[in-house]
């Protein structure tokens, strides 16, 4: 939508729980969270500013979340939460908006 509120389109639908929208630099894409159910682990999509299919740019088994666009776009960094021996393990990644290129930038036993 427009800043002054007119032009609103809705850009993804269905029974999934889509939240946290971030938009591109480029203003082109919109990346967010996305889960089946309310304590379902999360996984990071995009979808166009335009509209169209929602696209999976990181999804496991653990929660991925807290997306952010790197300045040019290129990146979306974010932290995944896997269960470890009964706890929570926390790690930075980083994966292309098309969903190429998911690389693990940290590795810690614990919370980043």
């Amino acid at each position: 939508m427009r800043a002054d509120g007119s032009g609103q389109k809705r850009l993804t639908s269905g029974s999934e729980i889509d939240s946290r929208p971030l938009v591109s630099p480029n203003g082109r894409l919109v990346a967010f969270e996305r889960r089946t159910a309310a304590d379902a682990p999360r996984d990071l999509f995009t979808v166009s500013v335009n509209g169209g299919g929602a696209h999976a740019i990181a999804s496991s088994p653990g929660d991925e979340h807290e997306a952010s666009f790197s300045p040019d776009g290129r990146t979306v960094a974010f932290v995944r939460t896997s269960a470890v021996g009964g706890s929570a393990n926390d790690d930075i990644y980083s994966v292309r908006p098309s969903g190429s290129r998911l690389r693990r930038l940290s590795r810690t036993a614990g919370l980043d």
